[in-house]
């Protein structure tokens, strides 16, 4: 039996149209292949954490992933096409390896640039740091860059094969025109998605306020934006519009400045009225997070003598603004009872003729 097995004429035999030990070199070769693949699997893992370690656990194996289900099974794949082309085979069959052995390395290809751009892009996130808005522009627009790369790397596969694809690439563009013709408003919103994530006028959780609209901004999304009003309703406004319109952002206010008036009756005196400004700027000065500006006596209105204030609230917390004013309007109302200074309130005085007394 074993005499048969190492006949010279047993590995001479040729099985379509090859020799059996050109077989087995084959696949002893790819067992070889396989072992050097896995080393090679193992040494890069090992490089990856010392080289990009410092940019954090998440980020190496993020590498890694792309690596063990990306890149090495296709490896396995080329190589073993690779020394079946060693082969000699009808050219039906043939033609049919060489077909397997080009889409496969197409795909390699495209796996590799997209492995590498989102290696790139990643690494860019995590050396300037946490960005959360970042990552959602992402996540948007590599399904639109992943099929961009997909058409090209299947264009240039049909070309290689020898396919006619000048009526394909036609197609495409007049399809992509078409598409780009229906769905103005939606492209238009999309680029305005991409200037507020990269220019950041406002971010998620801000308070802003776009014409007659206002709360705090809830989702940031590719066509629309959503906020929550103050009374609790959910606001959708289209990207577009809101990059068209003036937008106030709260939540980037270090300082809110405030200014209030109040009025006193005429008949108040007029030393009083010129110790009302200290009044108030020592009432405002002795409340903390604030910084007096200004009060004058602003003018003669109808009923009331009115003065005019000013100070600056540090923050943007509406809440807190609030509460320092009410400090302030309770400290002069109570500043005010003691001085005997009276606040003014509509009035309208009557003068009426007696015609009888005249006329006696």
């Amino acid at each position: 039996m074993y005499d048969f097995l190492f006949n010279n004429n047993f590995f001479n035999y040729v099985f379509y149209g090859n020799k059996l030990i050109d077989y087995l070199l084959v696949i002893f070769l790819f067992g070889i292949s396989v072992v050097l693949l896995k080393i090679f699997k193992i040494i890069t893992i090992k490089s990856i954490k010392k080289v990009f370690g410092s940019l954090g656990e998440e980020f190496s194996e993020f590498i890694k992933i792309r690596i063990k289900r990306r890149i090495v099974p296709l490896l396995y794949l080329i190589v073993f096409l690779s020394l079946v082309k060693t082969l000699d085979f009808p050219s039906k069959v043939d033609r049919i390896i060489d077909i397997i052995w080009m889409s496969l390395f197409t795909v390699f290809g495209i796996v590799s640039i997209i492995s590498l751009l989102e290696i790139i892009i990643n690494k860019l996130l995590y050396e300037k740091g946490k960005d959360e808005s970042m990552p959602q522009l992402l996540k948007s627009i590599m399904p639109a860059i992943k099929i961009s790369i997909w058409v090209v790397g299947i264009i240039f596969l049909l070309s290689n094969l020898g396919l006619n694809i000048s009526t394909i690439v036609a197609a495409l563009g007049i399809g992509g025109i078409a598409v780009a013709l229906g769905a103005q408003s939606i492209l238009g919103d999309l680029f305005s998605y991409i200037v507020i994530i990269i220019d950041k006028p406002f971010e998620i959780g801000d308070y802003i306020v776009i014409d007659d609209m206002m709360g705090n901004v809830e989702h940031i999304g590719i066509k629309t934006t959503r906020i929550v009003s103050l009374w609790g309703e959910q606001l959708v406004v289209s990207n577009s519009d809101i990059t068209k319109s003036r937008l106030k952002n709260y939540k980037k206010m270090e300082m809110r400045r405030v200014l209030f008036r109040f009025g006193l009756v005429y008949n108040t005196e007029a030393d009083k009225l010129k110790q009302i400004p200290d009044l108030i700027k020592n009432i405002i000065e002795n409340i903390e997070e604030t910084k007096f500006d200004r009060c004058h006596f602003f003018s003669f209105d109808k009923s009331d003598l009115t003065f005019e204030v000013v100070y600056y609230v540090n923050g943007n917390d509406y809440n807190k603004y609030m509460d320092i004013q009410q400090e302030v309007n309770l400290s002069i109302k109570e500043k005010f009872d003691k001085e005997n200074i009276y606040f003014a309130y509509p009035t309208q005085t009557v003068f009426i003729k007696n015609e009888l007394d005249k006329t006696s």
